[in-house]
């Protein structure tokens, strides 16, 4: 594993702990056009999605036409970003998917 997939391996199961079940809620279209399966995770009544990008360790990217919850973890990145935690603990930012696609970083 990479570190940042150590990180977030951590994270999720601060989350999630090993051997629970999950609840998967899909939106409009449940795969991306790689077929990867696109959905929103909720542990108990916890949406993990939001802790995971509220807590600095993922970020909030809208996959059109699935944007049930984009406002929702929008507000928790602006938050992540604002109290620097996690990937944004040193201030610097990165480069997110969309960006990076556009060659932009």
């Amino acid at each position: 594993m990479h570190d940042g997939d150590e990180i977030l391996a951590a994270a999720l199961g601060a989350i999630i702990p090993v051997g629970s079940t999950i609840t998967l809620e899909y939106d409009s279209t449940p795969l991306d056009r790689y077929r990867r399966v696109l959905a929103y995770v909720w542990y108990k009544n916890v949406f993990v999605n939001e802790q995971i990008v509220r807590s600095g360790w993922g970020i909030a990217e809208d996959y059109p036409p699935n944007i049930r919850h984009s406002k929702r973890l929008h507000v928790a990145d602006s938050t992540a970003q604002a109290k620097r935690v996690g990937m944004w603990e040193s201030g610097k930012g990165i480069c997110r998917p969309s960006d990076f696609r556009r060659k932009r970083c």
